[in-house]
């Protein structure tokens, strides 16, 4: 088995092989569109670059992986991007409050998860550790 440092990240100049060519790509190009105009009016800059991260269920086992129990987890369309651009050491910092230690990155969460979605974290906060 490869260790996670040897496994592949895949690097992509368009949406379409993630999102399919669907409603879900014109939406997903929408939210990209959005967060990228949000990180220049933030920080005078467009970001290096996007992560996405999608979201996930656990139909069986939620709690007890950590006992060594089996569980069945799955992704779902519902994801979470980020927007990172290197900070220079020039620049003052802003834009991250509550983490406490300058990251030295400038970043922002797309703020998409649904209001009743059963999510107890805001998605700054658990990308950051600062909850």
């Amino acid at each position: 088995m490869a260790r996670d440092e040897e496994l592949p990240i895949p690097i992509l100049s368009n949406l379409e092989p993630v999102y399919g060519s669907g409603s879900q790509l014109k939406e997903a190009e929408l939210r990209f569109k959005n967060l990228k105009a949000k990180f220049i009016d933030l920080f005078g800059q467009p970001p290096h670059v996007y992560a996405r991260s999608p979201g996930r269920v656990n139909l069986i086992g939620e709690h007890i992986d950590y006992e060594g129990y089996s569980v069945l987890p799955m992704a779902i369309c519902q994801d979470t991007i980020v927007a990172i651009r290197k900070h220079e050491s020039n620049e003052p910092e802003k834009g991250i409050d509550d983490v406490g230690e300058p990251v030295g990155l400038d970043v922002i969460v797309d703020d998409t998860v649904p209001i009743g979605s059963g999510c107890w974290v805001r998605n700054r906060d658990a990308l950051c550790g600062s909850y």
